[in-house]
């Protein structure tokens, strides 16, 4: 049976739709558009962070999502050989209206192995705020940034944070955490929970396993709070609640209840001499950082420092900006 040539003209069309579609598909999923979006992404982040940015093969689907391996955001110090941040891969899902009209809107954020590494300066500034102020900067040009920080959900795996101050002396790590991040995409209005699996942390070359770390936050536009936190490690445990009822100004209100094994703090802060015992620490605070006010409490039921022994040692103070009255 022949066909007609309005059969033959719907085939033919049917077939250029189809090669079209798949074409269009695998555009989308073509290297050389992925190597584009990779230099854009890497020159961007460049100009708004003011510092080196390398962003390794893109792979996924414009229209989707994408996904981007060893992203490395180099320090602002460029005598400091080590990253500021560095992500083994990051997902991406992004709303494709707001990047039509030229905006990079992120909807969801997957980091795994992420690693944060902070430095305080000589001046008391971390790196990352002078990369947060370069952003700052840059976005009170006339264009605005490229970049849209308001993220709807956040997930991250096994992350590590490291703090170093040369000043102090002081190196701090902690590693194996996992962290989300939920809340509405347009405002600040998000929760989130960190925990740690196989964690631990270091201080000073001294590492210690962390055996439950758990902790829940709120955050908003103006304030925020951290509505459960519980540490344990070795015969240890701190529980802190508080909260920030203005991020500008940085008013803060909290109580901290924890039970101490002095033998924990020995090892990891090499105080150099011995100490024995099972302290109770409760602390309240409240005010600016300025002007902090607020009162502690420390029972030593029983406890050793070197040779001398001591009993029923309780120690009740208040405190407030101008000093300590015990």
């Amino acid at each position: 049976m022949s066909m007609t040539r309005t059969q033959t003209a719907l085939l033919i069309l049917t077939l250029l739709a189809l090669l079209i579609l798949i074409g269009g598909v695998l555009f989308l999923r073509s290297g050389f558009l992925l190597e584009r979006i990779r230099m854009v992404l890497e020159q961007q982040l460049e100009k708004e962070l003011q510092t080196e940015v390398s962003i390794g093969n893109m792979s996924g689907n414009v229209l989707t999502g994408l996904s981007a391996r060893t992203i490395i955001i180099a320090d602002v110090n460029q005598e400091i050989s080590e990253p500021a941040i560095s992500v083994q891969e990051a997902t991406i899902n992004y709303k494709l209206l707001y990047l039509l009209l030229g905006r990079f809107v992120v909807d969801k954020l997957t980091l795994d192995e992420p690693k944060v590494y902070m430095r305080v300066t000589e001046t008391g500034k971390t790196n990352l705020e002078l990369l947060v102020q370069h952003r700052k900067q840059r976005s009170t040009s006339s264009k605005g940034p490229l970049f849209s920080w308001r993220i709807g959900q956040v997930q991250i795996q096994n992350a590590l944070f490291a703090l170093s101050s040369p000043k102090h002396n002081m190196q701090l790590s902690i590693d194996g955490m996992d962290m989300s991040l939920k809340g509405p995409l347009l405002r600040w209005e998000h929760e989130g929970q960190i925990a740690f699996q196989n964690g631990s942390i270091e201080l000073n070359g001294v590492r210690k396993g962390i055996d439950e770390l758990n902790a829940a936050f709120r955050i908003q536009r103006e304030e925020g709070e951290l509505t459960k936190f519980i540490l344990r490690m070795g015969n240890s445990i701190i529980k802190i609640h508080g909260n920030v009822r203005d991020f500008r100004r940085f008013i803060l209100g909290g109580r901290l209840e924890s039970v101490v094994d002095l033998s924990d703090v020995t090892e990891l802060w090499r105080l150099g001499q011995e100490l024995e015992g099972t302290a109770n620490i409760d602390l309240d605070a409240a005010g600016t950082l300025q002007e902090i006010a607020g009162q502690f409490s420390i029972a030593l039921p029983q406890g050793r420092l070197s040779s001398l022994r001591f009993d029923g040692l309780r120690v009740h103070a208040t405190f407030d900006h101008r000093g300590i009255l015990v």
